[in-house]
């Protein structure tokens, strides 16, 4: 594969797109334009990439770009099949290799996360459970002592639901246990050595927001709300 030769990938998904289109890997970059409409193509320089991650995915198999900036790129829609070519084509145009990630299917609904860039992983075991993007994230509650809610950004109210499809509004942790909080030197002084000075306990819950390390994913709720009207 000469390096001024692009690798091309018919029929593939930006960033969950409802509408497929043309990937393009070059020396000089990453190209993606979709096959509907006219709308212009969106890239990605060679110099902003990387990590590479290679999946299952809902849509057969996806390559996941982790830019320098923290963000993400998501392509989905791969066959199995492509793996090696894709494996290739990253290596070669780009002197990245590509990391091959297994999902649990355990379904256990506790864990741990971290933070990857912009993004949250869940996992369970040694492997991820589940990928939450920072950037859908538009707010998070203490709901109670140990619950954490999360809510998500929903589309544009303007635009058709049966097009938009279903959405995940909100996710629900729970943050078992307590953590011991150092109060300030102030507080300190105000407090009688009898009564435990410079220790205050509080629920991991509050201690973790907006996001806990360590927690156990008590409820999904996929709430559909109509922006209609």
């Amino acid at each position: 594969m000469a390096d001024n030769k692009p690798t091309q990938f018919d029929d593939v998904y930006l960033n969950l797109s409802k509408t497929h289109g043309r990937l393009r890997l070059h020396t000089s970059g990453l190209g993606w334009k979709s096959s509907h409409g006219s709308t212009d193509p969106y890239t990605v320089p060679a110099s902003d990439i990387r990590r590479a991650i290679w999946s299952p995915a809902s849509r057969g198999h996806a390559l996941k770009i982790l830019l320098r900036n923290g963000s993400a790129v998501f392509i989905d829609g791969f066959p199995e099949t492509s793996a090696e070519k894709v494996a290739q084509a990253i290596k070669e145009h780009f002197g990245v290799v590509v990391e091959n990630r297994e999902h649990s299917l355990r379904g256990w609904n506790w864990g741990k996360a971290k933070f990857e860039g912009n993004e949250l992983v869940f996992q369970v075991g040694a492997r991820a459970g589940f990928e939450v993007p920072l950037t859908r994230v538009s707010n998070t509650n203490l709901v109670g002592k140990n619950e954490v809610a999360v809510e998500f950004n929903t589309g544009d109210k303007k635009e058709n639901r049966d097009e938009r499809g279903d959405e995940l509004v909100e996710m629900r942790f729970y943050v078992p246990g307590m953590k011991e909080k150092d109060n300030d030197a102030s507080d300190v002084e105000n407090v009688d050595e009898e009564d435990g000075a410079g220790e205050e306990e509080m629920t991991a819950a509050s201690v973790y927001i907006p996001f806990p390390y360590d927690f156990r994913w008590l409820t999904f709720s996929g709430l559909l709300r109509d922006f209609e009207g």
